[in-house]
């Protein structure tokens, strides 16, 4: 036998020897990675057919995944914009609540004039900010109806037995189901005030209207008693 029947025992020089992996593994190595990235671009291939083939046209979305990825967490995700949040609390085409009006003294309201007394030498006229019989300075305050009044009072123009200061409004207490309004007599320096934003009587309470021993507003144009208002 010769000599080339046999492969050499050592190697030649300048050759390289990788230990462990024989000539057949090498080989399928370098087909493996010679395979993967045509596999790999046969993939994004056949995504792209498909978008034009879905769509009708060539052009092709390599973006598909990542917008298909965005529109999911859209509709899991709670929506935290101040739309959404609206929409909790209002129903759709319902017109936005408008914050009712503090309690307390109105410089900017007053009685009509030409009514006639509620009370002995007191004209009152309570109800809603639009009602007739009120006269507003400026545009009428919005009032939650179920639970306030408008109260406007004056001694102007009323005929009173007794020489008296003017009516001026004072303040308002809440008596179980009843609202009372205290009157006091205008005092120099001081402004004179003539309306209120009260709280509503509860069912069965009654508006009633009180002053001083010394002053006649708290009592009924009979002379007896307390003044109720009807409202």
């Amino acid at each position: 036998m010769t000599s080339g029947s046999f492969p050499s025992p050592h190697p030649l020089p300048g050759s390289i020897q990788r230990p462990g992996l024989s000539q057949k593994a090498l080989g399928m190595l370098s087909i493996a990675c010679f395979a993967l990235p045509l596999a790999l671009g046969c993939k994004g291939s056949v995504k792209a057919d498909a978008k034009a083939s879905t769509n009708g046209d060539s052009e092709m979305d390599f973006d598909a995944e990542g917008k298909r990825d965005e529109a999911w967490e859209s509709e899991a995700l709670p929506a935290s914009n101040s739309k959404a949040r609206t929409s909790e609390t209002q129903a759709p085409g319902q017109t936005p609540t408008t914050a009712a009006a503090m309690l307390g003294a109105r410089h900017d309201l007053a009685p009509a004039g030409g009514q006639q007394p509620a009370c002995q030498c007191l004209t009152v006229v309570a109800g809603a900010p639009n009602r007739s019989g009120l006269t507003w300075s400026a545009a009428p305050p919005q009032i939650d109806v179920r639970t306030q009044l408008v109260v406007a009072l004056s001694s102007d123009q009323v005929t009173c037995p007794v020489e008296v200061p003017k009516a001026s409004y004072m303040g308002y207490e809440v008596r179980e189901a009843d609202v009372v309004i205290q009157v006091e007599g205008a005092v120099a320096g001081r402004p004179l005030t003539q309306g209120a934003i009260v709280p509503r009587p509860m069912t069965g309470g009654k508006l009633l209207i009180e002053s001083a021993p010394n002053l006649p507003y708290g009592k009924p144009t009979s002379g007896q008693g307390t003044c109720s208002v009807a409202y």
